[in-house]
């Protein structure tokens, strides 16, 4: 069983290049292997993440700015929330096969849009 939380804060006054608009958030969730199920290559995980943006950060985009992510000029302002849910599956020694499920509420900030629900499949492949 493995167990992360992450936390990241920013002071909202800077232009977004990494992987999120997010000036603050807190994230966690737990990951477990098979091997109680008989799989022991393959794993189950959880997640959930709440994100929110600077008071600036906020009336920047309500003015019709854009970051590096999002932006539309019309920001109903709310804080995202993300619960992901994935089953990954070892297919032979080489190839991993993940299916992921994510629910987004608010997303992009904004409480006129979604909630939106991610459905993904990944392929790893290792030699």
């Amino acid at each position: 069983l493995g167990i992360f939380f992450r936390g990241l804060v920013s002071d909202g006054r800077s232009e977004v290049y990494s992987y999120t608009s997010a000036d603050r958030s807190v994230s966690t969730g737990l990951s477990l292997k098979g091997a109680a199920w008989g799989r022991p290559r393959d794993s189950v995980g959880l997640g959930y993440e709440l994100s929110e943006i600077s008071g600036s950060h906020i009336a920047y985009l309500s003015a019709g700015g854009i970051d590096g992510f999002i932006g539309d000029g019309a920001l109903s302002y709310r804080p995202e929330a993300v619960s992901e849910l994935y089953y990954n599956v070892a297919v032979n020694r080489f190839f991993f096969l993940t299916a992921d499920v994510q629910h987004i509420n608010n997303p992009g900030y904004n409480a006129v849009r979604g909630p939106v629900n991610v459905v993904q499949m990944r392929l790893h492949v290792e030699f």
